[in-house]
């Protein structure tokens, strides 16, 4: 009788529902055998919750870019040049693409604030302006404005196939100290950014994980085009900044898949292709540095 009385007693005293059915009672409340009331919830309502508490937390602007598109530009387009169109993507503007400033009031660039954001003298900023246009990367509005082909890049509404784009988070993008070089083998590994694990590969829309075929340094070397030594030492240089990480495999587990030990993975914070949902979370917690952090109540421009 004392047994029981004491069981009965621990069992009120921990606060935890005692094992057995529980009457739901409605309005998302249930009841223990003893009359305490708890709250009832889903596992599918807590993930959703939990999505859409990220989705609030992550409020940093970003640019969509095409990953299939903007091969048609990258062959044509040097480092240095296409980290000309990284710099370039906190600067565009929401809807119209316009390369304009920001803050409250958002104005179009003309080419001596290009030149500023750049870091180029205003003689050189006219070429490298040439050159992108030519090529199909900006182009000029009636009003002589320049804009962002948003046939590559574009901030706005999704249109067409939403798996084809990376997004390019301004925040992070603005505090790397890259030179314009490094930055554009930053740019030419937006195409082979994977969905779920942001590693670099071949197959980036390959589903199956066995599938995915990951980029080794004579490969990234040939996208770079420079020598595997030269890819080496930007390599080093992109990890030190935090942009990627270079991630070694036990050759025992690697199973039926990609026999490489060492693969490569971009920055979650800096680049991802998640849309709407948690980015891998041991890929987060590499990269968990207050640094990258998302920031919240981000400015509208």
């Amino acid at each position: 009788m004392m047994s029981n009385y004491r069981q009965k007693l621990r069992e009120v005293a921990s606060g935890e529902p005692v094992n057995g059915p529980m009457q739901y009672v409605g309005n998302g409340r249930a009841v223990d055998k003893y009359g305490r009331l708890y709250y009832v919830e889903s596992h599918e309502d807590k993930e959703r919750k939990k999505k859409y508490a990220y989705r609030q937390m992550d409020q940093r602007h970003f640019t969509f870019t095409d990953m299939e598109n903007i091969a048609e530009i990258t062959e044509g387009l040097t480092n240095k040049q296409c980290g000309y169109l990284m710099l370039l993507q906190p600067y565009v503007q929401f809807k119209t693409n316009i390369i304009a400033t920001k803050g409250e009031v958002s104005e179009p660039m003309d080419k001596k604030m290009i030149a500023e954001v750049l870091d180029v003298q205003p003689r050189t900023v006219k070429g490298v302006l040439d050159k992108l246009t030519s090529i199909g990367a900006l182009e000029i509005t009636e009003e002589g404005y320049y804009r962002m082909n948003d046939r590559y890049h574009f901030r706005g509404k999704v249109r067409g196939d939403v798996d084809k784009l990376v997004k390019t988070f301004h925040s992070t993008l603005r505090k790397l100290k890259l030179t314009p070089a490094d930055l554009g083998a930053v740019y030419k590994l937006l195409p082979h950014v994977h969905y779920e694990t942001n590693f670099v590969c071949k197959n980036p829309f390959e589903a199956n994980p066995s599938k995915v075929e990951f980029c080794n340094k004579s490969e990234l070397a040939e996208l770079f085009g420079m020598s595997r030594r030269k890819a080496s030492d930007l390599i080093a240089r992109l990890t030190r900044a935090g942009v990627i990480i270079e991630v070694k495999r036990k050759a025992a587990f690697m199973g039926e898949g990609d026999g490489r030990e060492t693969v490569i993975a971009i920055n979650p914070h800096l680049i991802t292709r998640i849309q709407g949902e948690f980015p891998d979370k041991t890929l987060l917690q590499l990269f968990n540095t207050a640094e990258y952090q998302s920031t919240a109540n981000a400015s509208t421009n």
